[in-house]
């Protein structure tokens, strides 16, 4: 009995101690969301700017090499139909493809687009962000696991005298309390998890948008202009991709808040409300990790963009 009370014992020391180092560091970092907002806001747009210089220098080279390409077919005989034919095709294509890279910023729009519609839809707005995820899965552990220590004597805890004197608390507590911290850090993981997904995801549009000018910019050559029919496609993918994961996002959030609203975190809560909180906050890290990406791919699986198809079946090869 004295070695299991012990081993008890250990494990609340533990997480005091990591409460108390953590705490300082995690607090330090929560200008977190502000930094890839600032990014957003200033360093992604100096990039971008970058990107649309090399794009376009890029766009011009494989433009002209396109135009000999084709001058050098017909004066050869490789294309057998009429010059007027091609001259007009290629125009609306290189046409084509330099307004895209010119109003490349209206993409923004497009898959932005995706998450104002979730949240419109959830009424999930911007306020959220990557810091509130975390700090409300570890203000409902500090909160529960303070309260389940409040009411134990340590004195007692590591006293070896056994429970017969009466003055011991009771292993049913200490039990209660153990599995109450141990529920409120498995809420803790599950929002710190979700707080990453939400940052990986936001970091993912901010990188993808930004280096767009580079891929558009391999439209004008037929050998590259796959890459940059591929990239645009991909942006319709990660559209959807967004809009269900906000839509998860805003069911997962709205549910957890809830239940802890419902939860009296000055007292230890009874078990089956933590377990609750746990198994929601799990169940929201796996919804978000598998949902988005499946429904994505299922919904643009045999979808094919080409700058081609954009043209009159008079002009089409």
């Amino acid at each position: 009995m004295s070695n299991r009370r012990l081993k008890y014992s250990f494990a609340f020391v533990v997480t005091l101690l990591l409460v108390v180092i953590i705490v300082p560091d995690v607090i330090a970092q929560q200008t977190f969301s502000d930094a890839i907002d600032q990014f957003q806001q200033v360093d992604s747009q100096l990039w971008r700017a970058k990107a649309l210089d090399i794009g376009s220098d890029i766009f011009f080279v494989l433009a002209v090499l396109d135009i000999i390409f084709y001058g050098v077919s017909i004066s050869q005989g490789w294309i057998k139909r009429s010059i007027a034919e091609v001259v007009v095709r290629e125009g609306i294509l290189l046409g084509i493809a330099g307004i895209i890279l010119i109003f490349y910023d209206t993409f923004d729009g497009l898959v932005w687009g995706f998450i104002d519609i979730a949240q419109e839809i959830t009424g999930i707005g911007n306020n959220l962000n990557e810091s509130k995820i975390f700090f409300m899965g570890w203000d409902y552990f500090l909160n529960t696991s303070s309260a389940a220590l409040e009411n134990i004597s340590f004195g007692d805890i590591f006293s070896l005298r056994g429970v017969a004197d009466g003055t011991l608390i009771s292993t049913v507590v200490l039990f209660k309390a153990g599995l109450n911290t141990l529920c409120g850090f498995v809420v803790f993981v599950g929002f710190f998890v979700i707080a990453v997904q939400y940052a990986f995801i936001t970091i993912k549009v901010i990188i993808v948008l930004t280096t767009g000018p580079v891929f558009i910019s391999f439209l004008p050559f037929k050998p590259t202009k796959r890459w940059g029919e591929r990239y645009l496609a991909y942006l319709f993918k990660l559209g959807i991709q967004l809009f269900f994961f906000y839509i998860i996002l805003g069911f997962s959030m709205s549910v957890l808040t809830e239940l802890i609203g419902n939860i009296e975190t000055s007292s230890v809560p009874d078990f089956s409300e933590s377990w609750e909180l746990a198994f929601m906050a799990v169940l929201g890290v796996f919804l978000l990790a598998k949902i988005p990406g499946e429904a994505s791919s299922y919904i643009t699986q045999d979808t094919e963009f080409s700058i081609s198809s954009i043209l009159p079946s008079q002009v089409k090869t």
